[in-house]
């Protein structure tokens, strides 16, 4: 037939495979089939570690009846299906962010970035985006320029009012690290999630002829708890293949 396999029901005692290779070998074959394993009495250790290894449940053969086989195949599906999910939503975040020339940085209450793009990342100096994740302006700027950054952050969270800069080479609190900097403008708004604050999300416009007013502000606040929860979630995708 052309249909594939939705789910896999192994035994871990099989006449030519024992235990845990008999599992790692499925999953080889099958890495991503959601696998429940099936064990004896004796075999729970076992178990548990093929749940770490990927696995996502297993049953007892001794106690196994079709009420919990049945709710063991439907919750196997439905967390496939959220990992899927948080994959693709992953995905779209990451494509957005890395296509848009201009510098866009998120971060949570402790001002730790959440996540930078492509054009960010260049000027820190990194590699690779994920190498940001969990620091901050103290790591990057001087002490001067990420004391006032992260009072400023504090600030908006504080107030939940955001910051515009029309021209940050003008402005006060510029870092003398930015001198040749090629952005413009900078807007730095909170960053919510059904209302409760989670962090920040900054975008630093590159056009020194545009002005940020009242349309990129409304922009922003419904691009930014979109782009939150893509955010946990690609946190929660990256826990579940950790």
């Amino acid at each position: 037939g052309t249909g594939g396999v939705d789910v896999v029901l192994l035994d871990l005692s099989l006449p030519d495979s024992q235990g845990m290779d008999t599992f790692l070998r499925a999953q080889a074959h099958a890495p991503d089939v959601p696998i429940i394993v099936l064990t004896g009495q004796d075999d729970e250790g076992l178990a548990m570690k093929t749940l770490k290894h990927g696995a996502q449940d297993f049953l007892d053969k001794a106690f196994v009846n079709g009420h919990l086989l049945v709710r063991a195949l439907r919750h196997a599906l439905e967390r496939k299906q959220s990992a899927e999910t948080l994959a693709h939503e992953r995905h779209l975040l990451h494509s957005l962010l890395d296509s848009i020339p201009d510098r866009i940085y998120f971060k949570d209450a402790a001002s730790r970035y959440l996540r930078v793009n492509r054009a960010m990342t260049r000027l820190f100096g990194l590699n690779d985006p994920a190498e940001a994740v969990g620091r901050t302006d103290f790591d990057y700027f001087d002490i001067a320029h990420a004391e006032a950054a992260y009072a400023d952050e504090q600030d908006i969270l504080r107030t939940r009012e955001p910051l515009i800069i029309d021209n940050y080479r003008e402005w006060a609190g510029h870092s003398p690290q930015y001198a040749q900097v090629d952005f413009h403008g900078v807007m730095v708004a909170p960053l919510l999630i059904g209302g409760q604050l989670v962090g920040a999300i900054a975008f630093m416009d590159r056009d020194p002829s545009r002005r940020f007013g009242a349309d990129d502000l409304r922009q922003l606040n419904l691009f930014a708890p979109q782009a939150a929860i893509a955010i946990e979630n690609a946190r929660l995708y990256s826990e579940t293949q950790a």
